[in-house]
């Protein structure tokens, strides 16, 4: 799912992350630096839902003081990396803090409320460092959510999570995972895990179309371990739905089509049902469950929701294999 960069979630069928974050005095938004793609997601009925979101006592769910005067939340800003479909549709807009949600920059919707609550319950403020902005829309499509890459005057990068509130009868479950899936995109695409700066010929590891990812990268590791047999298969500036398809008829250690798109999107799907305690059975997803309970950084979002109760939910994903 990637032009320039952008990592999003459609419903058509996203150890710690080292790199610095770009300090509030130095980040000015240069530039969306991405537009969503269409992908493959989890689609889970409504009647099923049944968990509830839980505030983490590290920090305040929400502070509507907090401010920023480092990055425009106007609607043309925030709506441009869903391009003109989405413009008119965008209802909502905060500012993010060191992690906490901050003033609505852009109109206000408990609905983003809501999604906001849920990655709360699982990510500590500081796993939401590189997150400056939040936003909702409301308008007819498939999207479910997608993040965006935001270059920084200084040549760094911080991101905005945008979430389609328009599907009003989702049920929290889906919702849930759908939050959990899009910070990941978040985490391995901070300095540290991803280099920008690094050609695709210079390239060691993977390079996703944006950039490479470093050696011990969250991404790298888990394509070293888990991609071996399908990483020559995959473009990441020109995804492949049918390759994937033929993939996940494959493989069943892939939890749907839209896993087997690419590594960083296996990873996020994975992570999210990982997080939330989705049992599986197939020995190859026990095994990409076994790589997130052996980092203690990955691990401590399972042990969030596990403290607080929100797992597990029940495995309504599409699934892989013959």
């Amino acid at each position: 799912m990637l032009v320039a960069g952008s990592l999003a979630l459609t419903l058509a069928c996203s150890d710690s992350a080292e790199g610095e974050t770009p300090e509030d005095d130095d980040v000015t938004v240069a530039t969306q630096t991405s537009t969503p793609e269409t992908a493959t997601a989890t689609e889970i009925p409504t009647e099923t839902a049944t968990a509830t979101p839980t505030e983490t006592p590290e920090a305040p769910l929400y502070d509507p003081t907090l401010v920023r005067d480092d990055v425009d939340c106007s609607l043309e800003f925030i709506s441009s990396g869903g391009g003109e479909d989405f413009a008119d549709g965008f209802t909502s807009g905060h500012f993010v803090v060191d992690g906490v949600l901050g003033e609505p920059c852009l109109g206000e919707d408990d609905r983003l409320l809501r999604a906001w609550e849920w990655l709360r319950t699982f990510a500590a403020p500081e796993d939401l460092e590189g997150l400056i902005l939040i936003a909702g829309f409301d308008a007819p499509s498939d999207l479910l959510a997608y993040v965006e890459a935001l270059t920084t005057s200084d040549g760094g990068v911080a991101f905005q999570m945008t979430v389609n509130l328009g599907e009003a009868e989702r049920d929290d479950i889906e919702l849930a995972l759908t939050m959990a899936h899009e910070l990941t995109h978040v985490f391995t695409g901070l300095p540290g895990q991803l280099d920008r700066g690094v050609d695709e010929s210079q390239c060691f590891t993977y390079h996703e179309g944006e950039g490479c990812y470093t050696p011990d990268s969250f991404i790298a590791r888990w394509t070293d371990a888990f991609w071996d047999e399908w990483i020559t298969q995959v473009d990441p500036l020109n995804p492949n739905d049918d390759a994937a398809v033929e993939r996940c008829i494959l493989d069943p250690s892939f939890l749907g089509s839209y896993a087997a798109t690419n590594p960083e999107e296996d990873f996020a799907e994975t992570f999210s049902a990982y997080v939330f305690s989705v049992p599986v059975e197939d020995p190859g997803l026990l095994a990409k469950y076994e790589f997130f309970d052996s980092d203690p950084y990955l691990s401590a979002f399972k042990a969030r929701v596990d403290e607080v109760g929100a797992g597990p939910l029940p495995n309504q994903f599409e699934g892989c294999g013959y």
